[in-house]
């Protein structure tokens, strides 16, 4: 079978739309207010501090995307505090939960922020959620989770995030084109860094 330039293109043309349109799919399908009630029943059902400081960083999270801003705040202060007082345990108990600790504690103040008009706070809380020491081996793995990326950039905040894109790059490599994307005023779906 001979294969014509036509062809190519016309394959090459349609994986490009694919890509494209890939961008304007949300991933996020999670009910965020079951999950926020089955985090607090882990949450209250926990048998000490520290089986509470791996359940922290959902049940702040998903408290916070449903709407739930004064629990959640309180929540992601509390694993904030919990996360410096667990970063030098033992890597095996909860040591390895640090990032992912910061990351959605900072992640979620980040959210309040966001609803309560503050975008300098916001901004500040998303930097915060990257720092050079917070890698995990799931954020090293799959990449932090987009949700306020997103919505700063629904907020005009691009220059924010293009920032956030450069610190996340220490510890994870940030997809090029959600760059290109932000730099054209568009905001990338982010895939699976929506649900995680």
């Amino acid at each position: 079978m001979k294969v014509r330039p036509r062809q190519i293109l016309s394959v090459i043309g349609s994986l490009f739309l694919f890509f494209i349109l890939r961008q304007f799919v949300s991933f996020d399908f999670k009910n965020h207010a079951a999950e926020f009630s089955l985090a607090k029943e882990k949450l209250a059902a926990a048998a000490n501090e520290e089986e509470r400081y791996t359940i922290l960083d959902d049940a702040a999270f998903h408290g916070a995307l449903s709407g739930h801003l004064d629990e959640a705040k309180a929540l992601a202060e509390e694993l904030l505090r919990l996360s410096e007082k667990y970063k030098k345990s033992d890597w095996q108990s909860t040591g390895w939960n640090y990032g992912n600790a910061v990351h959605k504690g900072h992640s979620v103040l980040g959210l309040v922020a966001v609803q309560s008009n503050d975008l300098d706070g916001a901004c500040r809380h998303l930097l915060l959620s990257a720092p050079p020491d917070a890698g995990s081996p799931q954020m090293s793995s799959f990449g932090p989770n987009m949700t306020l990326a997103r919505e700063l950039l629904k907020k005009g905040e691009q220059e924010a995030v293009l920032k956030y894109f450069d610190e996340c790059d220490r510890f994870w490599t940030v997809p090029f084109y959600w760059r290109w994307f932000v730099r054209m005023g568009l905001t990338p779906s982010f895939g699976a860094n929506m649900s995680y």
